[in-house]
């Protein structure tokens, strides 16, 4: 869209407020909000739905500053992230909280841009967006419905794999006693390793539970590679999993990253999920998920590529993948998929979807390496 008009170079903000495209009823009507701004921060337009959005009276917008508008932003840090980015790179985009003037709390799906004009030596910035309030709230109610799925189908292989532990532990206790009443000393060693090795694979086990189950409420730097790592280790022990071989592709640079951890967890539970589910028809020993993890070329994003060489999709099912209630699967319930957006997305992340080279379904998990402290 031109949003300048070609005139005499007289002042910049003259030019935006008579242009006629931009007081257009096409931009003034439209559901999404749009602003735009000068350098130092003044308003030079907005439609109805930013007057509405940000509680403004459209004759007013003019006199207002861009930092009152967004003062109301839930931390100054991300207004000033904002800024920062579309001085260096021209755009930003991304979740924040709004606070209204009856202290409720609104998400708002926002992109900035800067806005570079051949007439004018003086960018101009354009910030649009909508209330996403409604789909973040049904995005979380599918993460916690699917957190309450997955702990009930996991129960029962849950309890069978530490009835296998401690059957190890007790086998090896009983062996040790009566190794001991007949004076055998030498079979002491043997025996206590394994019992070692044994509770250590069960804290494992139980650590690998306590970590999906801890509330979602704090960022940790994490290590990516032992988290997926350690995924992996507690699916080997469910038998649904049985046959499939996990393959890495890993960059040594890759930073720690700043995540809730649990979230990230169930994330890519439910990834594995849909790729173990996507393999059924696949051979015996020629199963396969593989991983992959690099930075970006930008340095501010880790790229994590999880992909399968199963059943795949249809173009049609990569366009509905994450609407509530789509599934490829007839019992499935369409909730796993936009459990992970939400969980990806509410730590500042993306997720996205495409065909596997080897024909299965490959899902694209970007992580920003900054650290961050509140959760969405």
């Amino acid at each position: 869209m031109d949003i300048a008009t070609k005139q005499e170079p007289a002042n910049q903000e003259t030019q935006l407020i008579v242009t006629k495209d931009v007081k257009g009823e096409a931009i003034a009507n439209l559901p999404y909000f749009v602003l735009l701004a000068n350098k130092n921060g003044k308003v030079l337009y907005a439609n109805q739905a930013a007057c509405y959005v940000f509680e403004y009276d459209r004759s007013n917008i003019p006199q207002i500053d861009l930092a009152t508008i967004f003062s109301r932003i839930h931390g100054d840090s991300q207004f000033k992230a904002m800024q920062y980015a579309l001085d260096t790179k021209g755009r930003w985009e991304g979740d924040c909280q709004l606070i209204r003037q009856d202290g409720t709390e609104i998400a708002l799906e926002l992109i900035a841009l800067r806005i570079d004009s051949d007439t004018s030596s003086e960018p101009t910035f354009l910030y649009s967006g909508h209330n996403v309030t409604a789909q973040r709230c049904d995005q979380r109610k599918a993460c916690q419905f699917e957190k309450l799925s997955t702990r009930g189908e996991m129960a029962g292989e849950v309890s069978h794999e530490i009835n296998n532990y401690l059957s190890i532990i007790m086998g090896n206790l009983e062996l040790l006693g009566m190794g001991i009443a007949k004076g055998n000393i030498d079979a002491l060693g043997p025996r206590i390793k394994s019992m070692r090795e044994g509770l250590s694979r069960l804290t494992k086990f139980i650590e690998g539970l306590m970590s999906i189950a801890r509330p979602d409420a704090t960022y940790e730097q994490v290590n990516l590679k032992e988290v997926i790592e350690n995924e992996v280790f507690f699916l080997r022990h469910d038998l649904s999993f049985n046959g499939i071989e996990f393959i890495y592709e890993w960059d040594n640079a890759i930073p720690e990253i700043s995540v809730v951890r649990g979230r990230l967890q169930q994330a890519l539970y439910n990834i594995f999920c849909n790729a173990r589910d996507a393999l059924a028809a696949v051979p015996g020993g020629q199963k396969r998920i593989t991983i992959t993890a690099s930075n970006l070329d930008d340095g501010g994003f880790v790229r994590l590529n999880i992909s399968d060489n199963g059943c795949g999709m249809s173009a049609e099912d990569y366009q509905n993948l994450y609407r509530q209630l789509f599934t490829t699967k007839g019992p499935g319930h369409g909730f796993g998929l936009l459990a992970v957006k939400g969980a990806i997305k509410s730590q500042g992340g993306k997720v996205s979807a495409s065909p596997a080279p080897d024909g299965g379904a490959c899902f694209t998990i970007e992580l920003q390496n900054a650290p961050k402290t509140k959760v969405s």
